[in-house]
């Protein structure tokens, strides 16, 4: 009796350790890819070509980084947000991630404008994600952004992926222009459904 109830306890344990692992395999593999995706981990200034320091790079133009404290319009969350229009130029800020080749990723961004009409365009690894003007209606309203949501999905095809933001502000009457806030990626699929089989 006493050796049935060892059986059945070690049995029992084997199928928690088991449960156990399906669970942790469960768990989205690199969630959050992107460093500082809501620029709250930068410091507000205008940043020129070069590292902005928080995982952003500035490749051509300049780059704004601004708070909702100076009044231009409220960041979709936290307190900062970027501005892709900070001068009368072609603007460009990019992340390299790490990505696994023949691997999906899902790629979504908050984009607003105070005008509208601005062209933005977004690639990841190469692959044009958005390539058009701000749409109408996402001008301020009492100083503050409609923000629009974009989400696509892409697959990765190199070790390293980057994430480009590029816009070309051509609006006559000045303003800000062109802004993203909380820019995510992450991989498409779960580790239990690449590893289901290793449990």
């Amino acid at each position: 009796m006493r050796t049935l109830r060892k059986n059945s306890f070690r049995h029992l344990s084997n199928l928690a350790l088991c449960f156990g692992a399906v669970v942790a395999l469960a768990v989205p593999a690199h969630a959050g890819l992107i460093s500082d995706g809501g620029f709250e981990a930068a410091v507000a200034n205008i940043y020129s070509p070069g590292a902005i320091g928080d995982g952003w790079t500035v490749l051509s133009g300049t780059i704004g980084i601004i708070s909702t404290s100076a009044g231009f319009g409220a960041a979709h969350g936290g307190v900062n947000y970027a501005d892709l229009d900070s001068n009368n130029t072609v603007n460009s800020l990019s992340q390299a991630v790490a990505t696994t080749v023949g691997q999906n990723y899902t790629v979504s961004f908050w984009l607003g404008d105070d005008v509208s009409g601005d062209p933005v365009t977004v690639s990841f690894g190469g692959a044009t994600l958005f390539n058009a003007n701000t749409p109408a209606g996402l001008g301020l309203a009492a100083h503050n952004y409609q923000f629009q949501f974009y989400s696509y999905n892409v697959t990765a095809t190199g070790a390293s992926s980057s994430l480009t933001f590029t816009s070309n502000y051509t609006f006559p009457g000045g303003g800000v222009g062109a802004v993203i806030d909380d820019v995510r990626s992450e991989e498409h699929t779960s580790e239990l459904q690449s590893r289901q089989y290793l449990v």
